[in-house]
Formats: C-alpha cells, sequence, structure tokens
C-alpha cells in the first residue's frame, strides 16, 4: 500500500507551499491542489489557475468540494475522496469537475496525505489532469460497444430463430421414415423418400445460415435496483472473520447517500466477495484491505485497496484470465478462476474491472465499475 507523501524534506512544516512552488509552478499539464484536514482548499500551483479556470486569490480558502459538480456534493464524495485517501494513503478517481464558468471536464487525479517533518498527518495534496480526451474516446468506444452488443444480441435472435426452425422439417420426416419402414406400396414409399429428401435440404440449408455461429446460454441476470451501500456491507461482513483471522484490518468507506444501482445482486455479491477475498488472501498479517464506494460519471465505482503481495506490472493485464496466478503460491489456495469471473460478471452487467499495482510487495489496487440505475444519476 502506497505510504502518505511527505512534501515537507528541506523547508519548514508550516511552508510546503515554497517548496511545491518552486517544483511544480510552471508545470502546464497537472493541476496541483493544497486541501487542510477540514476540507479547505489552501494551495493552487501548477496548471490549477488554467484547468479550473479560478485565480489562486478566488479559490484559495474556499472548500474543496467546489470543484465538483452538485450532485457528487450531495452525495458527499468530495469527503469521501479524502477519508479514502487517509485511510488507504492514497484515493485515485476519474470524474467530472466543474469549471468556475460552469463548464465541465474529465478529471484524472490522486489525493496523497500531506504529512509533516514528524510524519503527522496535516493535510492532503491532490494532483489531477485535464483527460477530457481520453474520456471522448472512451465515450466513443462505449457507444461502439453498445453498438456491438445490439449487433451481436440480433444476430444470437436470429441464430435461435434458425435452431428453432430446424423442429418443423424435423415432423416430416419423422413421418415419412415411418411410413417408408412400414409396409405400404413401393409408390408411398417413393413418395415418402422425395419427402425425406426434400425436408433434409430444408435442414441443410438452415444449417448452412447458421454457419459456424453458436448462440451463446449465458446465465440470466436477475436485475433489481438495490443500495449499493447495503450490498457492499453485506458482502464485507461476511469476510471480516477470515480478516481478522489473519490479523488484518478490513475498513469500508463509503457516502452516506444511498447510491442505487441495477445489478444482479447475488452476481454483485459473488463478484465483491471474491474481489475481497482474493485482496485478504494475498496480505499478510499486520496488513490493511480498504472498500470504497464512489462515482464517476454515470458509474459506480467499487474499489478495493490493499496493501499485499501486489503484483508484477507485466502481469497486471493476465490476473483476469481464467487459470491465471499471479505467481505458484501453494501458501495462497486457489486455481485462478475468481478474477476471472469478475471479469465477465461486469462485463454482462454493462461494467468492467480492472486491476493496478506498481509491483511486487507494493500492494494493489481492483477497481470494479457497473452503471447506475437512472434514479442513481443524480
Amino acid at each position: 500500500m502506497s505510504k502518505p507523501a511527505t512534501l515537507a524534506h528541506s523547508m519548514p512544516p508550516a511552508r510546503p507551499d515554497a517548496w511545491l512552488g518552486e517544483i511544480l509552478g510552471r508545470s502546464d499539464e497537472y493541476a496541483v491542489i493544497a486541501i487542510s484536514l477540514a476540507g479547505q482548499i489552501t494551495g493552487w500551483f501548477g496548471a490549477a489557475a488554467r484547468v479550473f479556470g479560478y485565480a489562486e486569490h478566488e479559490i484559495v480558502g474556499k472548500p474543496f468540494a467546489t470543484l465538483f459538480e452538485p450532485s457528487e456534493i450531495d452525495k458527499q464524495l468530495p469527503q469521501v475522496e479524502l477519508e479514502l485517501a487517509r485511510q488507504a494513503g492514497r484515493s485515485e478517481d476519474d470524474r467530472w469537475h466543474v469549471r468556475q464558468n460552469g463548464t465541465r471536464f474529465w478529471g484524472s487525479g490522486v489525493v496523497n496525505c500531506h504529512v509533516d517533518a514528524q510524519q503527522r498527518h496535516i493535510g492532503y495534496v491532490k494532483i489531477l489532469r485535464d483527460r477530457t480526451d481520453q474520456r471522448t474516446r472512451y465515450e466513443a468506444l462505449q457507444n461502439r460497444l453498445r453498438h456491438l452488443t445490439q449487433q451481436v444480441a440480433g444476430e444470437q435472435e436470429a441464430l435461435t430463430t434458425l435452431v428453432h426452425e430446424l423442429r418443423n422439417p424435423l415432423a416430416p420426416i419423422v413421418n415419412a421414415a415411418r411410413i417408408v419402414a412400414s409396409e405400404a406400396s413401393a409408390d408411398v414409399k417413393a413418395r415418402m423418400m422425395s419427402v425425406i429428401s426434400r425436408q433434409t435440404e430444408v435442414i441443410q440449408r438452415l444449417l448452412e445460415e447458421a454457419g459456424q455461429h453458436v448462440p451463446r446460454h449465458d446465465e440470466r441476470l436477475q436485475l433489481r435496483t438495490i443500495v449499493l451501500q447495503d450490498a457492499l456491507s453485506t458482502a464485507v461482513d461476511a469476510l471480516v472473520p477470515e480478516a481478522r483471522a489473519k490479523g488484518l484490518e478490513l475498513d469500508v468507506v463509503v457516502p452516506s447517500k444511498a447510491l442505487a444501482i441495477e445489478v444482479d445482486p447475488a452476481r454483485l455479491q459473488q463478484m465483491v466477495l471474491n474481489l475481497v477475498s482474493n485482496a485478504i488472501k494475498y496480505t499478510r498479517g499486520g496488513g490493511h484491505v480498504t472498500v470504497a464506494a464512489t462515482v464517476e460519471g454515470e458509474m459506480a465505482v467499487i474499489r478495493v485497496d490493499d496493501n499485499g503481495e501486489g503484483i508484477a506490472k507485466e502481469n497486471v493485464e493476465r490476473v483476469f484470465e481464467l487459470f491465471t496466478r499471479e505467481e505458484n503460491n501453494e501458501a495462497v489456495p486457489g486455481h485462478g478462476i475468481g478474477l476471472a469471473v469478475v471479469k465477465r460478471l461486469a462485463w454482462q452487467h454493462g461494467g468492467f474491472v480492472e486491476a493496478r499495482s506498481p509491483g511486487k510487495g507494493l500492494g494493489s489496487q481492483f477497481t470494479l465499475q457497473l452503471p447506475l440505475s437512472q434514479g442513481g444519476r443524480g
């Protein structure tokens, strides 16, 4: 797990501004924002003025929440972001932010704890950059994915129809075969053979149209609108004994306002249990696992952070493959199936899951994103 960032080294703890200004003041890409323990903006550096449109004297002293959309302020997401940084050492997020003129941009950022020379927590620092271009590409890909999903659904429906159509010629074939096997006249048997030939050609044509496509019979999702916080509480409570047995801290950080999502409740439990259980497995005694919920755009986000064994960078993309494990470790049970199941279930819900890790021994973060219900989008 990442440790709180120490901003003060060669300068007095009370004056980190000078150091930050010197290092980051000329940045044209990264906005750097210092935040007090009470959630007030105390420093405005780098590209902050350009990105948000506020001059330093216009924003310093105002709440950190000023930079968020009203719907996210109402859900207390600014406080959740800071609390998660306090609990886990850092808090990463990608969300819409608001400029001074009211326009929005998609910001990708991270909040770190700010500690003084005595390692006392004295505030937070957020580093953020404008990635609206990335969000635009993402939305284009999402639109393309929806189109492909509809296309696949249409093809599957067509194939299913073809399969059902195969039943139609079977009845005449069966009847004709029975007559041929009977003591009917040669003329009747000849006519029945003609029926069998014609209907067999119908089946052959239908199969050729179907080609190599085979309808996928995934289990049907039983979608319901539920409160995400309640679902997380149920899942995490089930794993508290396991965490305590290993001597781990298991914390949950969620907004106070209910987040409504439309999911299959049983499948959501399966996904969360797999992710949290995986974090517990790979975190040594005395470690820390944090489960957090937040909102990014139109997606509910569940993050599972741990300060466990971490993942080698070359294996981060492979951990979701079936029967793939980060390393052969007989002390950790499992067959490399759980994360593959999470990936499949997330996709079926219209979401996705991803993993991040600075490397071996440095902990990991798993992020599950699922669409909010229409009523939960603020």
